[in-house]
């Protein structure tokens, strides 16, 4: 059927009332005309993590950054509840983030170290700017808490270069010049940098191990301002890191450990040491056998924790947390690993689940924890995932990803990538994703949470806490069959597995008759044509193709070549197959029995298929009219039509990086295409479309990147209902969904259903453009997915904007569905979104024991001239009340207080300490 035959008939049915069927019939056309212009709104989703990051730390106004190696720069107002991503969209050029600076005075202004250069904002990240270093690694930068306007920063000429060089801003890191002469050696990979915080001329740097250089780990000192260097390492081991005493700069602590960059694990053994300098490094005092990264207690002298995150793991009895009082001359053992969350890795023993969480940064042992500027507070990241304590170490929470019941929702900090994903087509709220390193994850309420269902003995290392899926197929029909491949790492050998009970973990069984040193599966497709109690598919196994008459469970070769590896089945004809990949396009007509070539020789391409050195046919779908689409990735490749059977092809159009594309179901003339430059990894090009769509089958094409923090795409589907969504897999940010504009309903939602916390309430809004026999909207809330109650129904209004209030949100996670009812009383379900709810957390009383200053942090922020503090004696008399979020207790004396802490709707009461 044409688009226009669809149009005439759906209006036929829908808009009998009208007098006038003809007006009725253009007032629809240039309702979805316009509608298909609009701009495509993006939700991710996804379970959270997956990695690698290098580097954390927050400002002074408590924006966290958390730097990526492939997705941009993941920020954070909140304190890690959620998070969005600086990159492109924000005016950040390049992926890979390698290094973090905050302005130690103004909390708005940040910078972003990159493979090429600094990147500086000054409106908290929502816009960034390069500056005048345009190149280079960059794996630190520090502003001079004394002059604001001096600053240095670590310079490599290559990624993987140890000619480490220092960098100097007097404009506040506007433009940057070389400073450091050569007196500091020139086989440095530079980590980290420290500034004293009265004197700008004194700087310190580390060197030592990174993500992709090695060199020697030493402290070195500059007091001219960076220019001539010395080096200051106490002892002859490796430097593990260094730092200065929050209240005395002279006071130098460092922790040394036994390593080598030849070593396949960088570090020999565990045991290290931790030595004190009272003397700016002068002189050095051993202190203990504590090695690890060094946390000095903002405002308290000689007060130190220690984490070695090299190996943080149960069995070694050093692990944890370690707090001394008295510059290292005492210790004790705050921080208990076991009382560590560890968010969804949590698929064996503890001591297993916290092997897999805590580890150290690819960057350096010393990037692996950041402090935040603005509390007494610590993060950890690593190859994969994102904590912090808030209670000196003592514990530790995941920031990555929260419990949504059974399952798992992303808070926004992801950094994927991905290779395939399905949609069922009779229940598009349940999704599978394949993931790399994270594995294979379905969704059954449309990417609300996620759970795993990757099978221990088919993921190699990876166990049951991750693995890699190149291929998923969910059937038609039967929700709870689903077929997919896993394996180990890259390049072990993979194997094609079947569930016919939704994926759980547990339910998976291994096909037979693929080879068992097959190491890449891909294009799994399932005929629909073919009986639903036992399909037909087919899939690839290194280049050469399979067919299964039973269900996926056992499998025959039927085509013996190197270079197919996806496939395509004719809609209205099982018989009629096409199969492409390095070796080009071919074509059977006899169920796979036999093939012929069907391409131009601009699909062929080179192989074998790897994350960054591979060519050819990328995707292959075909309509209900019969045409066939083809992509091929590659330069001058692009996406390919034939209405002929496969006898001729048209151009469609060129993207180099073309991976991808979906076509709509019922809208023959829609199609989407997919582009990345990136995929397991890579960096930006100009070149590089992300997702673009046409509405005349391919004549022109418009940008969908609207939102999306890089344009990378690499595989897509669509849902099959009236009002379909688009899911896609964009390297870095992970998957996305957005309703596709112009879908045919009585209304056009121009801005999607959404959910935000105010206080304590949730503030639901959605607006519309075009509405036709549109009685209203229901509003319905549930906290299981299961049970739903209608909590409001608004009629509807002129202005088409819609706000709903719920003064009355559950505690824990609750799900708003958002339904648009006609007149006739028919209703369609428009959007879904969650909220978690936890009701208002008591704020932070700190430090306690107090000295002179009472320091009050809320979990939320909030205008602090509402607040009110009261000191009360132990006889109840008020003796100190004021305004604000500190409090002067110096002219107190020691004793036991009660603090009252008073806000607009709520009073908090806590007893403290004083102690001077």
């Amino acid at each position: 059927m044409s688009k226009s035959s669809y149009i005439v008939e759906y209006y036929t049915q829908k808009m009998r009332f009208m007098k006038n069927l003809l007006q009725s019939i253009l007032v629809l056309f240039f309702s979805v005309t316009v509608s298909f212009g609009q701009t495509h709104t993006w939700v991710r989703s996804n379970p959270g993590g997956g990695g690698a990051f290098s580097t954390i730390g927050a400002g002074l106004s408590g924006i966290i950054l958390a730097g990526s190696d492939l997705s941009g720069a993941y920020r954070s107002t909140n304190g890690g509840v959620s998070w969005d991503v600086i990159g492109l969209n924000h005016g950040l050029s390049n992926t890979h983030v390698s290094g973090l600076g905050f302005d130690p005075a103004d909390g708005d202004i940040l910078f972003i170290g990159t493979e090429e250069g600094i990147f500086r904002s000054v409106d908290g990240g929502n816009t960034v700017v390069k500056s005048t270093m345009t190149d280079g690694y960059v794996t630190d930068i520090e502003i001079c808490a004394s002059n604001h306007q001096i600053g240095y920063a670590t310079y490599h000429p290559l990624y993987n270069s140890t000619a480490g060089a220092i960098f100097k801003t007097l404009d506040n890191g506007v433009s940057w010049n070389k400073i450091s002469n050569t007196s500091l050696p020139n086989d440095l990979r530079i980590l980290k940098i420290l500034t004293h915080p009265t004197d700008s001329s004194i700087v310190y740097c580390l060197s030592g191990q990174g993500r992709f250089a090695c060199g020697p780990a030493d402290v070195f000192k500059s007091t001219d301002g960076g220019v001539h260097w010395t080096n200051i390492s106490p002892d002859g081991d490796e430097v593990l890191d260094v730092a200065l005493d929050a209240v005395n700069p002279s006071v130098l602590y460092c922790t040394t450990m036994d390593a080598n960059c030849s070593n396949q694990y960088y570090w020999d053994t565990l045991p290290g040491k931790l030595y004190v300098s009272m003397d700016g490094g002068s002189n050095w005092q051993y202190k203990a056998a504590r090695p690890g990264v060094i946390w000095p207690k903002p405002g308290t002298a000689g007060t130190i924790r220690i984490i070695d995150p090299r190996e943080p793991w149960p069995w070694h009895d050093d692990a944890g947390t370690w707090k001394s009082t008295d510059y290292g001359d005492t210790w004790v053992h705050n921080g208990d690993v076991n009382n560590w969350e560890v968010g969804y890795q949590n698929f064996g023993s503890l001591e297993d689940n916290l092997y897999r969480s805590y580890s150290s940064s690819f960057n350096g042992i010393s990037k692996t924890l950041g402090i935040d500027l603005s509390q007494d507070r610590i993060f950890w990241t690593n190859a994969q995932w994102v904590f912090s304590s808030t209670d000196e170490g003592s514990t530790f929470q995941v920031l990555h990803t929260v419990a949504n019941g059974a399952n798992w929702s992303s808070t926004g900090v992801d950094n994927v990538t991905m290779t395939d994903l399905a949609v069922n087509e009779s229940d598009p709220n349940i999704v599978f994703a394949g993931y790399h390193d994270i594995g294979l994850w379905k969704s059954v309420d449309g990417g609300v949470s996620w759970q795993s269902c990757n099978e221990s003995a088919y993921t190699g290392d990876w166990g049951s806490y991750g693995g890699n899926t190149f291929t998923v197929a969910s059937d038609p029909v039967r929700s709870q069959v689903v077929w997919a491949s896993m394996q180990g790492s890259w390049g072990e050998s993979a194997t094609l597995l079947r569930s016919t009970t939704g994926g759980v973990q547990g339910s998976w069984s291994a096909a037979n008759g693929l080879p068992g040193t097959a190491t890449i599966i891909l294009g799994l497709t399932v005929d629909k044509n073919s009986p639903e109690s036992n399909r037909t598919l087919f899939v690839t196994a290194d280049g050469s193709i399979y067919k299964s008459t039973d269900d996926g469970q056992n499998w025959a070769k039927i085509f013996n070549n190197t270079g197919c590896r996806f496939i395509g089945i004719h809609p209205n004809n099982s018989n009629i197959l096409y199969a492409g990949g390095e070796s080009g396009l071919f074509k059977s007509t006899n169920g796979g029995t036999s093939w012929v070539a069907s391409s131009n020789s601009e699909m062929q391409g080179a192989g074998p298929f790897a994350p960054d050195d591979w060519s050819g046919v990328s995707k292959i779908r075909i309509n209900d009219q019969g045409h066939i689409y083809v992509s091929a990735f590659g330069d001058g490749k692009g996406l390919y039509r034939s209405t002929d059977n496969g006898a001729s092809w048209q151009k469609l159009k060129t993207d180099n990086f073309l991976r991808s594309f979906a076509l709509v179901p019922n809208h023959p003339d829609l199609i989407y295409t997919a582009s990345s430059s990136a995929f397991t990894s890579g960096g930006y090009d100009p070149n590089s479309n992300g997702v673009l769509y046409s509405t005349d089958g391919g004549q022109s094409w418009q940008s969908a990147n609207d939102g999306m923090a890089y344009p990378f795409a690499v595989c897509m589907e669509v849902t099959h209902e009236n009002n379909p969504t688009i899911w896609v897999g964009s390297p870095g940010s992970g998957f996305q969904k957005a309703l596709i504009p112009g879908q045919i309903l009585p209304v056009t939602v121009t801005v999607p259903f959404s959910a935000r916390l105010d206080k304590n309430r949730v503030v639901l809004h959605w607006q519309t453009s075009e509405e036709y026999q549109n009685d209203g909207f229901v509003i319905s809330r549930s906290n299981n997915l299961t049970n739903w109650k209608s909590i409001k129904y608004i009629e509807s209004i002129p202005s088409k904007i819609y706000t709903v209030v719920d003064s009355s949100p559950m505690e824990g996670i609750s799900y708003y569905r958002l339904s648009q009812k006609d007149f006739d009383g028919t209703t369609h379900q428009i959007g879904m979104v969650s909220v978690q709810f936890e009701g208002e957390q008591p704020p932070i009383i700190y430090p306690n024991p107090a000295g002179d200053i009472l320091q009050v942090s809320f979990s939320r922020k909030r205008d602090m001239r509402s607040v009110t503090l009261g000191l009360y004696d132990s006889m109840g008399r008020l003796l100190l009340s004021q305004k604000g979020q500190q409090m002067d207790i110096s002219q107190l004396p020691n004793g036991s207080y009660r603090v009252r802490i008073q806000t607009p709707n709520q009073i908090w009461q806590q007893k403290i300490l004083k102690i001077k």
